[in-house]
């Protein structure tokens, strides 16, 4: 995937915090076509090339609302542990307008796996992946490029928040000590 970290920076005042709709119909359609955008505020990473959430360069991101990045990337292909913790999903919901299925967003829990786990708290990492629904895109779009776009090229809002977790030490899984975490 073609890294492009810069991204044009909004006005003073302005935000950057699309809903999962826009994301999908305007963000990714736009870039899977090659279309310019207005306002192009999201850069391209490979996010597979980080094992550990915390050295995602999240300096390249601007305009976010705290604790919140965007970026284009190649569908990950997660593997269940990585070097510091362990991806998991937490659940995949369609993303609508109106009736209109145009999408869909898949979303990740990042655990960390602790030293002292039942002491612990820690940051953890979230990350929707944003995909859209191959019927959005007109007939005529689809050359064989656009194709592997749309099967390939997602967005991904990554975010943390800080809850507890704890570590199965015996089984080596990473679990959260409460119920479900339940977030966007």
């Amino acid at each position: 995937m073609e890294e492009n970290k810069t991204a044009m920076e909004l006005p003073c005042g302005y935000k950057f915090s699309p809903g999962d709709k826009e994301i999908v119909k305007y963000f990714l359609k736009q870039k899977i076509l090659n279309e310019p955008l207005e306002h192009d505020t999201i850069p391209s990473v490979d996010l597979e090339c980080y094992d550990d959430p915390d050295h995602l360069p999240l300096r390249d991101f601007k305009n976010k609302a705290e604790n919140e990045w965007f970026f284009y990337t190649s569908r990950p292909k997660r593997k269940p542990l990585t070097k510091n913790g362990c991806w998991r999903e937490h659940k995949e919901e369609e993303v609508l307008d109106g009736q209109e299925l145009v999408g869909f967003v898949q979303k990740f829990d990042y655990y960390y796996n602790l030293a002292n786990p039942p002491e612990e708290r820690k940051f953890e990492w979230y990350i929707n992946e944003y995909r859209i629904e191959p019927s959005v895109m007109e007939a005529y779009q689809l050359d064989e490029t656009t194709k592997q776009k749309v099967l390939n090229l997602v967005v991904c809002k990554v975010f943390r928040e800080e809850i507890e977790t704890t570590m199965d030490e015996e089984a080596g899984n990473c679990q959260s000590s409460d119920e479900e975490i339940g977030h966007e």
